[in-house]
């Protein structure tokens, strides 16, 4: 694929609300136009111009005023979490951290003589904690990691690429991070013995990343619009292991990439779209259905699903784990999704599955619909057109 670069230019919105035991918070969408911050096409996303102040409100009422170095660093955490494949609500928990722990500010520590030789911001004195997040040597690295931005930042992330192999456990090391209040995932990784500090600095974080979406820059490869090549791409996935497809619907991919498919056999380009971009967030997938009038299946919805037209894709397992409509993997994968769907001509299932489970998702996008639990299902009602991925 070729890289380009793509400027988010439309202005920052509040996408999707993710409502989990009757508590709201906002997942504010640094997405527009036709880039993401999630780094759907796998390149790099950066912040061209962080600002020089900007008042933020805690949810007590107490104003803090940012400047310019502040909000550089602010920019940095957003900067290094996309370039890592974080997604919005694991951007913010990373900043309401921060003006926890530092005001966002790069601290020494007058116990660790040696944090003094590193740039920094401000002297702290808790412990021998360093740096935005007050994290301590020796568990989470050298005092020279630790004074470095760069390598603070995905420490605090985590996950398969953090620094730290799991321990001590960054954001994305967390088991279903996604489905907690921010303020406790946050507490899930510093285990502070203030654990209730950092929900008073969730609306804080979402201003930061308001002030800065509109001069977000992500340069990276996007998707094809051709639905040949998708699906040749997917056959190197399928072959790799990444990609396991159950049954006669295996062939059907095989087929589009060969362009031997019969009429009764096609798989719509949208759905093939949706398919390469999920393998862009995550390591495996496994599909159970594709197009059932292809392979005379009638469940459900019968001949009336978009299963039966081609047009839909319903994931079984991802990265491992089987997916229900609620668990962390189906909600991150629908928010991602979301951005880029045709608003009120795409569908996703399993609305009845959350709300089972004290989840509801409100989306931009998608028109969300009840659906069996034993699978992530997402569908396209507008045929032969392309989706609004940044092309290839």
């Amino acid at each position: 694929m070729k890289s380009r670069s793509v400027a988010i230019i439309v202005a920052a919105i509040l996408v999707p609300v993710l409502a989990i035991g009757g508590i709201v918070f906002g997942l504010l969408a640094i997405i527009g136009g036709q880039a993401a911050s999630a780094n759907a096409g796998g390149g790099a996303c950066t912040v061209g111009d962080a600002g020089t102040a900007l008042t933020v409100t805690t949810s007590g009422g107490d104003s803090v005023q940012l400047d310019e170095k502040q909000l550089a660093n602010a920019a940095k955490i957003i900067t290094v979490g996309t370039q890592a494949g974080v997604s919005v609500a694991g951007l913010k928990i990373a900043l309401m951290t921060t003006l926890q722990e530092s005001k966002l500010r790069m601290l020494a520590n007058s116990t660790v003589p040696e944090s003094l030789e590193f740039p920094h911001e401000g002297v702290g004195s808790d412990h021998d904690s360093v740096n935005f997040f007050q994290q301590r040597p020796g568990g989470w690295g050298t005092v020279a990691e630790l004074m470095d931005p760069d390598y603070a930042i995905r420490a605090f992330f985590g996950g398969p690429k953090g620094p730290n192999g799991g321990s001590p456990r960054g954001l994305l090391d967390i088991k279903d991070w996604e489905t907690l209040r921010p303020g406790q995932a946050a507490q899930k990784v510093q285990v502070s013995g203030y654990p209730d500090a950092y929900d008073q600095w969730e609306g804080a974080a979402e201003t930061i990343i308001n002030s800065m979406s509109g001069s977000i820059v992500c340069d990276g490869g996007g998707i094809s619009a051709d639905a040949q090549q998708l699906a040749q791409g997917l056959v190197t996935a399928i072959d790799s292991g990444r990609l396991t497809v159950f049954g006669s619907h295996e062939q059907q991919i095989r087929d589009m990439a060969a362009g031997t498919a019969t009429e009764q056999c096609q798989l719509d380009v949208g759905v093939l779209q949706i398919i390469v971009f999920a393998l862009q967030h995550f390591e495996t997938l496994k599909i159970s259905s594709l197009n059932r009038r292809c392979t005379s299946e009638t469940p459900g919805a019968g001949t009336r699903s978009y299963h039966w037209k081609g047009q839909a894709v319903d994931f079984s397992v991802i990265d491992g784990n089987v997916t229900t409509g609620w668990d962390a993997n189906s909600l991150k994968l629908t928010q991602l999704l979301d951005p880029y769907m045709p608003a009120g001509l795409a569908g996703v299932g399993q609305s009845d599955c959350r709300a089972d489970h004290g989840v509801s998702l409100m989306l931009s996008n998608f028109i969300q619909f009840a659906d069996g639990c034993n699978h992530l299902h997402v569908e396209i009602r507008q045929p032969d057109t392309p989706l609004n991925f940044p092309p290839s």
